[in-house]
């Protein structure tokens, strides 16, 4: 069969390779002198893909872990329609302590935060000509600690339809090196239809 045909190893080769309804036959010339013998040798070994499927898995761990390494934010909705509501979590993989965390939230101009803040309070608010910075500072976080930041959030106008929010970014130092993460976007319903 094709798949089994990858991993077969032949000695000496076959001189002609003949495949007949989805079947691979093998033919060798060669004369056999009286009181002697021709030996064939056919192997099938399966060990290059079971260390292929090893490295795949050895490969897609690594990702995983890199991809879950350091600070990390993840930004949830946890209301929509008329009173909507956005979580942060901030979880440190690090492995240290980190000290000195910038949390910044970017929300479009047609939205803007509620005044009443479930969690904690953003140390500023920037404003841009097409956006609303929100910006908190974390002084210090443990290893595996997590901090939830959550906040409401009210449109400044009547709004239909889907608003997405971008990415929420994480910004720190490690080992002298300025490092961010970026949080997943996020969509929102100001209205239910």
């Amino acid at each position: 069969k094709p798949f089994k045909k990858t991993f077969t190893s032949f000695s000496p080769q076959p001189a002609r390779t003949i495949k007949e309804s989805g079947l691979y036959k093998y033919e060798w010339d060669f004369t056999v002198q009286p009181k002697s013998q021709y030996s064939i040798m056919v192997e099938t070994d399966y060990k290059p893909l079971f260390y292929l499927l090893l490295l795949l898995v050895i490969i897609i761990y690594l990702v995983i872990r890199w991809l879950n390494h350091g600070v990390i934010v993840t930004k949830k909705v946890i209301k929509s329609g008329h009173d909507m509501k956005v979580a942060l979590l901030v979880k440190n993989n690090l492995g240290i302590p980190v000290k000195n965390i910038e949390l910044r939230d970017i929300l479009p101009k047609v939205i803007h935060p509620a005044q009443d803040y479930a969690t904690i309070k953003p140390n500023k608010i920037e404003k841009y000509s097409h956006s609303l910075h929100m910006v908190w500072e974390i002084l210090h976080l443990d290893t595996k600690e997590e901090r939830i930041i959550s906040y409401k959030l009210e449109p400044k106008m009547h709004l239909l339809g889907k608003l997405t929010l971008p990415p929420a970014r994480c910004k720190y130092m490690h080992k002298g090196k300025e490092i961010k993460h970026y949080s997943n976007p996020v969509s929102l319903y100001p209205r239910k239809e």
